[in-house]
């Protein structure tokens, strides 16, 4: 009979590749290049007024990732300036804003002060995935589509219609 703990442990071990850290691969730059793209997409149709409820949980999704990059990369003992850890945290407090008044009033947007942070977090961003070393960008995106299930669960008794 297998224990919770057991199967905690046993899903951990199996999780990830079991190859040391320093063969895992980077991002290659043209993904690189691609996933810059992408968060400032994000952000721009969020800023006009164009983005749905898909394109809003992308932008979640994108900060998630890129918050336990930068997690991942301080327990690799890389370093970063108040600044860039405050634009990350401050992205990753604001999302639930941005998600609450989308429940609210059915469009997605920002406030003055958000779309500040939301900038400020691309740019910290735009550095991040090019620092990605022994796998890190492959384990924070594991780590956040595992989140964003979690959140979007949480979610749906809040859909209309559903009660």
């Amino acid at each position: 009979m297998n224990s919770l703990h057991r199967k905690a442990s046993r899903a951990k071990r199996t999780e990830y590749p079991l190859i040391p850290k320093w063969f895992q691969p980077k991002v290659p730059p043209t993904l690189q290049s691609t996933c810059q793209i992408i968060h400032w997409d994000n952000i721009t149709a969020i800023s006009h007024g164009q983005a749905d409820e898909a394109l809003m949980w992308d932008w979640v999704e994108c900060g998630l990732t890129y918050g336990e990059m930068m997690r991942l990369l301080v327990l690799e003992s890389v370093e970063f300036t108040p600044e860039a850890q405050a634009a990350i945290a401050e992205q990753l407090e604001c999302w639930p804003a941005v998600v609450r008044r989308f429940r609210a009033t059915g469009r997605v947007g920002f406030t003055g002060t958000e779309l500040n942070i939301a900038r400020a977090a691309a740019n910290v961003m735009d550095a991040l995935i090019g620092m990605d070393r022994h796998g890190i960008a492959w384990a924070a995106r594991v780590w956040s589509n595992a989140q964003m299930e979690r959140i979007k669960a949480a979610e749906q008794p809040n859909q209309p219609g559903s009660q």
